[in-house]
Order: C-alpha cells, then sequence, then structure tokens
C-alpha cells in the first residue's frame, strides 16, 4: 500500500497564518514573522488547539512565561501541572496535548523557528536545547520572573516599533535563550534535583518511546537500546511511574495515532498500516480497548468541535 502522507501534523507558522487569517486579533495580544512570533496573554485564534483536547505535533521552540493562571497538558506522554511562576520551554519534536487552562491563565510566550535559532546562535545552541531533552519546565525565583518577564516586554516593545531592526531581535532573543539556558543548568545542578537511577531510566525510556513508538511497540526494543533485559527495565519503570512499561508505549501509539487521525489526510487502514499493525481491524481493537472509541468515531467528533470553534 502506498503511503499518501505518513507525517504527523505540525502547528508550525504557516498553521499559525491561517488560524489568524479570518479571525478578530490585533497587535496587542500577537505578533507573527516569518519564522518568529509573540504572545501576549490569551488570545482567541488558539481555541482551535485549546478546544480541541486533541494532540499535535511542536515543530519550533516555544517558551511559555506563566503570569497568571494554570494550564494542565500532557506534554511528550507526561500529564504535567503548570502554573503561575514558571517558565515552560516546549522544543521541536514535542507532542502536546493542552486538556485544561484556567479562566485567568496569561502566558507571555515567544516562538522561534529552527532558522532563527540557528542564525541567532550561528547554529551552536546552548547546551539545555541541544541535548535529548525536547521539553522542561522551570519554577522560577520572584527575581527570575521579574527578569525573563522584562526582557519579554521588551522584546515585545521593540517588534512594534514599524522600523525595527531584526539584527536586534536576534541579539535580545539570543540574550533571552542563554539567559534561560544558565536557569536550566542552575536547576540541574540543584541537589534538590539529584535524581534516583530508577528516574534516569525511566527518562530514558521515556525519550526512546517518544522517538520510535510509530514504529515499535516491543518491550524488547527499547530494553536492547538500553542494553538492559525486559524484566529490569519494566521493575525500574514501574517503580519511578507508578504504570508498567507498556501502558506508557501504549499510551504513545495511541497518542501518534490521535495526531495522524486529527491532523492528516490519512485513512484508517493507512495510519494501521504507518503503526505496524498487521491491519485496519487489529488497530480499531487496539484504539477502542484503550480510549473506549473507534478511531472513526474519535475523527468525526474532533471535526465536529473544530467546526465549532471555527464557527465561534
Amino acid at each position: 500500500m502506498a503511503e499518501r502522507n505518513n507525517k504527523f501534523a505540525r502547528i508550525s507558522f504557516s498553521d499559525m497564518r491561517e488560524m489568524v487569517k479570518g479571525r478578530k486579533t490585533d497587535d496587542k495580544t500577537f505578533f507573527l514573522e516569518h519564522d518568529f512570533a509573540m504572545a501576549k496573554g490569551y488570545n482567541s485564534v488558539f481555541d482551535r488547539v485549546l478546544n480541541n483536547s486533541a494532540p499535535f505535533l511542536v515543530e519550533d521552540s516555544r517558551f511559555i512565561l506563566l503570569m497568571r493562571g494554570e494550564a494542565d497538558v500532557t506534554l511528550n506522554l507526561m500529564n504535567q501541572k503548570f502554573h503561575k511562576g514558571m517558565l515552560v520551554y516546549v522544543g521541536r519534536g514535542s507532542v502536546a496535548q493542552i486538556n485544561r487552562i484556567t479562566p485567568e491563565f496569561w502566558p507571555y510566550a515567544m516562538i522561534m523557528g529552527d532558522d532563527f535559532l540557528n542564525f541567532a546562535f550561528d547554529g551552536r545552541l546552548p547546551v539545555s536545547f541541544c541535548g535529548r531533552e525536547s521539553s522542561f519546565h522551570i519554577l522560577l525565583s520572584e527575581k527570575d520572573m521579574t527578569m525573563l518577564g522584562d526582557m519579554m516586554r521588551i522584546i515585545w516593545d521593540v517588534v512594534h516599533q514599524s522600523d525595527f531592526s531584526q539584527y536586534t531581535v536576534l541579539s535580545m532573543a539570543s540574550a533571552f535563550v542563554n539567559y534561560v539556558d544558565w536557569l536550566r543548568q542552575r536547576q540541574m545542578a540543584s541537589p534538590l534535583n539529584e535524581r534516583t537511577r530508577e528516574r534516569e531510566v525511566f527518562e530514558q525510556f521515556i525519550t526512546l518511546v517518544n522517538t520510535y513508538c510509530r514504529d515499535e511497540r516491543r518491550l524488547a526494543f527499547y530494553a536492547d537500546k538500553m542494553c538492559m533485559c525486559e524484566r529490569y527495565l519494566g521493575t525500574l519503570v514501574r517503580k519511578a511511574s507508578g504504570i508498567t512499561a507498556k501502558e506508557w508505549i501504549d499510551k504513545a501509539v495511541i497518542t501518534a495515532a490521535k495526531v495522524m487521525l486529527c491532523h492528516t489526510s490519512m485513512s484508517v487502514n493507512e495510519i494501521a498500516y504507518r503503526l505496524h499493525f498487521a491491519n485496519d481491524s487489529f488497530f480499531c481493537k487496539y484504539f477502542r480497548r484503550l480510549t473506549g472509541s473507534t478511531p472513526s468515531t474519535f475523527k468525526a467528533e474532533y471535526d465536529r468541535l473544530k467546526n465549532v470553534t471555527a464557527n465561534v
């Protein structure tokens, strides 16, 4: 069977332009250039992402400073609660699903494409952004929160000047990223961040699962990658997370399937083939067992919610 499209959909800069098109917005809350964007507070143009409870793939680097409110997010399979006083980094390749935001949710956000970042750092990104971690968050001190907020505000003011210099924005954004890198390295060196053997193994396992889940559902594959026997890996993962390794693999596969159902033109049959199921019947049974819904029903409900949001 030929594959028409085996890529995850991404909420890219072109997607953001489509989301903005025809929607009521203004430069007081949103700024968008070729490969750089900023958001100040909550903007209704993103209702499509926030209201549909479906996962999406991030194709750029996003820095989110939470000034007020809370958000419950599933990020790379992990359920996270983000709140006021946090800096959240979501990097390229992350899979995110926004489950809930509070009414007072108010972020400052900066979004940078690959070209922007590579040009700003001449291809040599700070260490926090070139390792195996595709996302992290930092609970900020009041001083650091003020510092990052001031930097965001200055960049926001600069990009809203009619004749602003792109080189100035590049320099200021790179200073912001370097500051975040310094905060992250300080956080990692803190004794409070000391990780157990189980936690280290679990984090490496989740990284591998996020990378290979579309091609491999066998625990033996991941154990081999980590040079461990299956039983030992399974024991460490369960100790660290309270969930079996097989359950984590299943969660990743279902998330991948949901992204393809909601954001590509692939049929159920093609998705089953892409995820290496014997046929679409096996895939449908697997999906229904883990979600309580068939793939087609899930897709139809997503489309219904998307249309409701688009007509608001």
